[in-house]
């Protein structure tokens, strides 16, 4: 899995272009800070998007993705038609006053420390980013029971 990690806010799919371009290059940095500057991967992807806030945004979790993908083609990937599944989510960190810490045990080990440092920090907000080959047993139709 190539993922990678930030600590600002995502936008929404409905930002203006501006914000937009800003908002590419802080993504495409975060990228390369975590994988430099190698080559774009071919193939069938799949796409994780999690966004860990501390404050409600308002940010609906479909119009969280889109734009993370489109500002990742030709610098994570040659085109994100590549991106054939995909999930995102946004969570609340802080509900009802009870810290809300999630299983790390899936993160990458290159991740682990900066992830486990961000959670701990009661001012960030994150937005992890993921992706890797996709393949057939990701079609489920009954997430619950897996």
């Amino acid at each position: 899995m190539e993922a990678f990690l930030c600590t600002f806010k995502p936008l929404s799919v409905n930002a203006d272009s501006k914000r937009k371009a800003k908002y590419v290059q802080r993504l495409v940095n975060a990228f390369r800070q975590y994988h430099g500057t190698s080559a774009p991967v071919n193939g069938d992807l799949y796409g994780l998007v999690y966004y860990f806030q501390r404050v409600g945004t308002g940010l609906d979790a479909d119009n969280l993705s889109k734009p993370v993908w489109d500002a990742l083609r030709s610098v994570a990937y040659f085109d994100d038609k590549q991106i054939k599944f995909r999930i995102s989510g946004i969570f609340d960190l802080l509900v009802a006053g009870i810290d809300v810490t999630p299983d790390l045990s899936s993160v990458p080990d290159y991740l682990y420390d900066d992830f486990l440092r961000m959670i701990q920090c009661k001012e960030t907000d994150i937005l992890y980013i993921g992706f890797d080959n996709f393949n057939d047993e990701l079609i489920l139709f009954d997430l619950m029971n897996k």
